[in-house]
């Protein structure tokens, strides 16, 4: 189970880096209304239903009722976007909207994450998270520009002169899971930190073109269900009878 959930890991953070090549900094900001308009209206509407639903008909916690209802208007980012990678749907307009309500879950996991630790740990300090929070963000965010600019492009440039197909594909993945093991460092998720590193890498790399291409033919997909496979591994039915 252990080794699943790794080798798994290592699939999204892949799959989010693959997505991440498709868009530049220009298209992510051309896309403040699907991201914040989309992403804001989804989790209100679900999160808000399910969270009255669980504290007006279930009698649950009203904190702990909005909580679950926000975990219900989560997506599988996994099941997304390989879909709409797939189909070459990701471009179109409902492929848009589905990425930016996708990311702004992503970035919506972290209040409800502060949510949860403040209600399990009473004598959490709301400010102190937030300030974590946010400060990783920023952290983030300068690590991948710095990162993407300097380091990364001239890295993937020294191995694309080897004419190293094997020796090109194992630097670019250090590359992407260097990045992804930073976010995680800063608080934050792997797939963040990969899909970040596939839109800020090519932008500095002369030779960008090559990377989809390359990464491709080397079918690294079947990594993706095996995460699927450990979580079916993960799920226990007796848990739905509240046996055992």
């Amino acid at each position: 189970s252990e080794l699943l959930s790794h080798i798994a890991e290592f699939g999204i953070v892949f799959l989010m880096f693959m997505i991440g090549l498709e868009f530049s900094p220009e298209k992510l900001k051309s896309m403040k209304k699907e991201v914040f308009g989309f992403g804001i209206a989804e989790m209100t509407l679900v999160g808000g239903v399910f969270g009255l639903f669980f504290w007006l008909a279930l009698g649950v916690d009203v904190r702990i009722a909005f909580i679950i209802g926000s975990a219900i208007a989560l997506s599988s980012t996994a099941i997304v976007l390989k879909l709409l990678n797939e189909n070459r749907e990701i471009s179109k307009p409902y492929g848009r909207i589905s990425l930016g309500i996708l990311l702004f879950q992503d970035i919506a996991v972290i209040p409800i994450l502060i949510a949860i630790s403040i209600i399990v740990n009473k004598d959490a300090n709301l400010t102190q998270l937030i300030l974590k929070t946010l400060g990783g963000f920023a952290a983030l965010g300068v690590f991948i520009w710095i990162y993407g600019k300097y380091i990364a492009p001239f890295i993937i440039s020294h191995a694309t002169k080897t004419k190293s197909d094997e020796i090109f594909i194992a630097t670019v993945l250090l590359v992407v899971l260097t990045a992804a093991e930073i976010a995680h460092f800063f608080g934050l998720s792997y797939s963040l930190g990969a899909f970040l590193a596939g839109i800020f890498i090519p932008t500095f790399f002369e030779h960008k073109h090559e990377l989809p291409e390359k990464l491709a033919s080397y079918g690294f997909g079947f990594l993706i269900p095996i995460f699927f496979i450990h979580i079916g591994s993960s799920f226990h039915l007796d848990a739905l009878t509240m046996e055992g």
